[in-house]
Formats: structure tokens, sequence, C-alpha cells
């Protein structure tokens, strides 16, 4: 699965996003737990939605498990989910970094004097 996080510049995007992929300090409270589907057999993680099927590399059953990222626990679980949890960053090549696409396109067209 795919998900997004949007917001201005200096909204704490990046600070989430590597208190939910592990990096840099921990949380000053609260949790953060990933349930999963992971398979008994083999390394295979899925997301939790994916509990009771079929593993697709081994064949195993996939089962439900609650990781929770900073806790120390289950090292090689943790492992598991990183290798499935990136982050890309979108660098901004806009005339104008925090306008709209629909913004930057009429302030280059003013810039330009198109009617």
């Amino acid at each position: 699965e795919i998900l997004g996080i949007i917001g201005r510049s200096g909204a704490g995007k990046t600070v989430l996003m590597h208190l939910l992929r592990g990096v840099e300090q921990p949380p000053t409270s609260g949790r953060i737990i990933y349930h999963v589907a992971a398979c008994n057999t083999c390394d295979f993680m899925d997301v939790g939605s994916a509990t009771g099927k079929t593993c697709p590399h081994c064949g195993g059953v996939l089962s439900a498990k609650d990781i929770d990222l900073w806790n120390e626990g289950d090292e090689l679980l943790k492992r598991r989910l990183m290798r499935r949890t990136a982050i890309m960053f979108q660098r901004t090549f806009a005339l104008y970094g925090n306008d709209r696409v629909i913004e930057n396109v009429l302030h280059a067209l003013d810039d330009i004097e198109y009617p």
C-alpha cells in the first residue's frame, strides 16, 4: 500500500515520517504500532488485512503481528518491517514552491503576459 503525507513547509511531515520509519529520535510519548500479517515460515510480510491468507513465497499462512516500533522487542520483525517501508521525499522544482500547481501555471502565464 502507498501512503502520501502532504503539508506546508515546516508542518512536521519529515519528523512524522522519521518517527514512522524508526529514524533518529524516539517519540517523547505514545507508541507507533504496525499491524501486519507475517509468515512464520519465511520472511514475507504484508498488510494486516492479509492475515489468514496464503504466503505468496512459501505457501505458509500469514498471521497477525503487532510491531511496536520503538519498544525493545523482536528486532527481527522490526528489520523485516523496515525492509518493506520506504520514504521518498518529493523535491519541488516549481517556480513558486509554496503555491499549488495551478497557481504556478497562472503565475507563469502572468509573467509572460499571456492574455
